[in-house]
């Protein structure tokens, strides 16, 4: 079991087959799929792992259904399969999730054409659970009467409904704590990954990279990173890493920026899907606009997701006040609890994703790109995409189920590019941490073991972010100082798992630690008094001096509505 250790010296010591650039879900799945391969893999990230778009995903681990609407039986099965993979190697990370799907009107709005449509889906889809642990299958679904919804979701429109219908998904319980995993994963098969390391530039002779320099934005070295083969996985920023390459000005683009919005407890036991306002343009059989989800999620409410265009650079990527007001009240005008106010907005979060070839095309010539009409991208892209050099490979995942297969696309074709032949084992190679036999049990386990000294809450949550690795932190706990203190009563996070990012996840700030690391400010501000708690223990791990760790604690503090 190897710990992972930034060392960002390491990086020019050989040479790879094979080097990732970019850190997000699809880069780290893809160096855990070279590595299980057999391949010597690099991996750089200019942030910090999942930092971009990876961070700011919805948590819902999509397993298709809409797909039906679509007649798009390809990626219905893809999507199922995927989910499914998700729920074998990582059952801690990856729960069921019921949604309420509200039946408003008759014909193809109506309970019955949803009956025969969820119906349809069972039964295509009757091999989701194979090889997955009990706590983590997805029962069939079923329907409510009139009564039954509003009894399970008070706060819907009651005029018009004629029922509705449950359904299941998945849920991500903690999206950054399974990207880390595949890192984790890949590290400990022998891939090099470091975080803050920014590539910014390419040396290429006869039509090939021979090597990239590579910066450490934590200091001021750079060093020459040599691969047979290299993969671009920068996602938004892959037009940036491009023209670093070829030479050219980066085009202009255009993106979906993804809105999510955590508010206080809505819903209680179900997810609630409402219709926007925004017709899904490309599907066959019409049910309404697209949807809204309102999510149960760790003692709060997830909403989203808002669409908004963003013409902007990357990373100038932000929410403005008027864009989540306007997105709250669009959702209280179809859900009108009283709990989904601007005021009570604890966390607002988010990314940038492509867009359709033929909207990015529309914003060249110059047209006008509406909300209404930005959504994300549909379909994957590995392939060099018209790049001369013959060991490049440029890879953009446009959905987090599906990471696990566009890294086993992209890896075949690297393996290609470099005349080996090895299997992909990714479909049943367990992450780091689901090394149990089942989520629940597992549970039980540390509260029979545990409950004497901490809190069955605090307890169920390192199992469910940790897996079979919370009894190391539990360890920790008990080795350090304080280790067992407990930082925010509302988030159930220890010291020990603050010390324990820094010593053994590559934590280097406080943002790692308390958006990534830790669940600490992932529903909203734990308070000024927990954040500080962490700036001293980072100070401590990392050697910050009184005005770094202010600068830290700035920062994150910026993130919240209110600034605490």
């Amino acid at each position: 079991m190897r710990l992972l250790k930034r060392d960002f010296s390491k990086l020019g010591s050989v040479e790879y087959d094979l080097l990732v650039i970019g850190g997000g879900i699809a880069g780290l799945s893809i160096a855990w799929d070279a590595a299980l391969r057999g391949l010597s893999v690099a991996l750089v990230e200019k942030e910090d792992f999942g930092a971009g778009s990876s961070q700011g995903c919805f948590k819902i681990v999509h397993g298709g259904l809409r797909y039906l609407q679509h007649a798009d039986l390809r990626r219905l099965w893809e999507s199922v399969e995927e989910q499914r993979v998700l729920r074998v190697i990582a059952p801690h990370l990856v729960t069921p999730l019921p949604i309420l799907v509200p039946c408003y009107g008759w014909g193809m709005k109506s309970p019955e054409v949803l009956r025969a449509g969820i119906g349809l889906y069972d039964l295509i889809t009757g091999n989701r659970n194979r090889g997955v642990s009990p706590s983590a299958r997805l029962p069939r679904g079923r329907f409510l009467t009139k009564e039954q919804c509003l009894e399970e979701a008070p706060h819907l429109q009651s005029k018009g409904l004629r029922g509705g219908a449950v359904f299941y998904d998945a849920q991500m319980s903690n999206c950054d704590r399974l990207t880390l995993a595949f890192g984790l994963s890949a590290a400990e098969r022998g891939a090099v990954i470091c975080n803050y390391a920014e590539v910014v530039n390419f040396r290429t002779d006869a039509n090939k990279i021979q090597s990239v320099e590579v910066k450490d934005n934590l200091g001021a070295q750079s060093v020459q990173v040599r691969a047979r083969a290299v993969v671009n996985s920068t996602g938004v920023w892959n037009s940036t890493v491009r023209s670093l390459l070829d030479r050219k000005p980066a085009r202009p683009r255009v993106f979906s920026k993804g809105m999510q919005v955590v508010l206080p407890r809505t819903v209680l036991h179900y997810a609630v899907a409402l219709e926007s306002r925004y017709a899904d343009k490309t599907a066959y059989v019409a049910r309404g606009g697209r949807s809204y989800f309102i999510v149960p999620w760790r003692g709060a409410t997830l909403v989203g997701t808002a669409d908004i265009v963003h013409e902007d650079e990357p990373d100038a990527c932000s929410f403005t006040e008027s864009e989540v007001k306007k997105f709250i009240a669009e959702v209280r005008a179809m859900y009108s609890a009283p709990q989904i106010d601007y005021q009570y907005a604890r966390f607002v979060f988010g990314g940038l994703r492509p867009v359709a070839p033929d909207i990015q095309e529309r914003f060249e010539r110059g047209e006008k790109i509406t909300d209404d009409e930005v959504g994300a991208a549909k379909k994957d892209i590995v392939g060099a995409d018209g790049v001369e050099v013959c060991n490049f490979l440029n890879v953009i995942g446009v959905k987090y189920t599906t990471c696990r297969a566009v890294a086993q696309t992209a890896v075949d074709k690297v393996c290609a590019m470099l005349g080996v032949s090895a299997e992909c084992k990714t479909k049943s190679e367990l992450l780091v941490g689901a090394e149990i036999e089942d989520a629940a049990q597992y549970q039980k386990k540390l509260l029979n073991l545990y409950s004497d000294h901490y809190q069955p809450a605090l307890l169920k949550q390192l199992a469910s972010n940790y897996g079979a690795r919370a009894e190391r932190v539990l360890e920790l706990s008990e080795a350090i100082p304080q280790g067992s203190r407990i930082l925010s009563p509302s988030s159930h996070v220890l010291a020990a798992e603050v010390v324990y990012a820094i010593r053994d996840e590559m934590a280097v700030s406080l943002a790692d630690i308390v958006f990534r690391r830790t669940p600490l400010g992932t529903a909203g501000s734990p308070g000024r008094a927990a954040l500080e708690s962490v700036a001293e223990l980072a100070a401590a791990e990392l050697g910050w001096d009184e005005q770094e760790k202010r600068r830290q604690l700035s920062g994150v503090l910026s993130r919240f509505p209110g600034n605490c």
